[in-house]
């Protein structure tokens, strides 16, 4: 039975190719079928069979289950021969990986770990990024270090970079025209700078100096503006971000 499936809000349909009376005929045979309470199709037309590729040529069809997205797009087939029985319980397992979205070993199971990793930092600093662009953003960024004192961000520089503060902390600094100094904000843990200048492709406007031992993630500026576009939330967040940070400068 594939009851089960519909307490992981999957709208479950059956259909084979005998008619509608043999399908009551059936369901009044067995005392067990009356706890069955989604739609069973009489593929009579053996339309859906054929477009499923599972007819067989005595009009009968193969035991095939499908997992269908939203989106209509098929994401799991099986097809057993009629004296094989279905794995409604690997059918059950295989809807709560595709729904989690990430990389799942053989045998994953809810509550397992996945082989899907992404740097935390990032997740913190792009909490609305989907799961794969977090990942594949991870994989692209490059570890960088600095000593207490070091400049990362030259104000007057051309923009170049996005930074996430690994561990350490950095000071945001604006000097007006006569050198003088005002430190803006001082950043630490999960917290980036540099987006402002990539995203209105401005000179940078302060310059960010290592107030300890700095590390920092790291990756170019094409990068990050592809990265942002992705996601429309994380754009406005930006934005957002961006409206505040020139309020305070």
């Amino acid at each position: 039975m594939l009851i089960g499936l519909q307490g992981e809000d999957g709208v479950v349909i059956g259909a084979s190719t005998d008619s509608y009376y043999t399908h009551k005929a059936w369901f009044e045979s067995d005392p067990r079928l009356k706890e069955i309470n989604y739609p069973v199709l009489a593929d009579t037309s053996q339309q859906v069979c054929k477009e499923f590729n599972v007819l067989l040529k005595d009009g009968a069809a193969l035991r095939g289950t499908f997992i269908i997205d939203p989106d209509g797009i098929v994401r799991h087939i099986t097809v057993n021969e009629l004296d094989v029985g279905r794995n409604v319980d690997e059918t059950l397992r295989v809807l709560q990986a595709l729904r989690i979205g990430e990389l799942c070993p053989v045998g994953w199971k809810p509550g397992q770990s996945t082989l899907t990793s992404y740097d935390e930092w990032l997740a913190k600093a792009l909490p609305r990024l989907s799961k794969e662009v977090l990942v594949k953003t991870t994989e692209e960024l490059q570890t960088v270090t600095f000593s207490a004192g070091e400049i990362v961000i030259e104000q007057g520089d051309d923009p170049d970079h996005f930074y996430i503060v690994v561990s350490g902390e950095v000071e945001v600094i604006h000097r007006d025209s006569s050198g003088e100094e005002k430190i803006l904000a001082t950043l630490q843990s999960g917290d980036f700078f540099g987006e402002i200048g990539l995203l209105t492709e401005a000179r940078r406007m302060a310059t960010v100096r290592a107030k300890t031992d700095l590390e920092v993630l790291t990756r170019d500026w094409e990068m990050f503006k592809k990265v942002v576009k992705t996601s429309e939330a994380t754009a406005a967040d930006f934005a957002e971000i961006i409206r505040e940070r020139l309020a305070k400068a």
